[in-house]
């Protein structure tokens, strides 16, 4: 029993983790564009 809820954390842990990277990767393109507003 205690071996599938490991394995769901496991899983939880590893959606996060894309979770990251994805909004790493947004936050890499959007904060030139931010940058440019507030120069302008």
């Amino acid at each position: 029993m205690a071996f599938p809820r490991a394995g769901r954390r496991r899983f939880q842990t590893r959606i996060v983790n894309e979770e990251a990277k994805a909004f790493a990767r947004n936050l890499f393109i959007t904060y030139p564009i931010l940058l440019v507003i507030f120069a302008l």
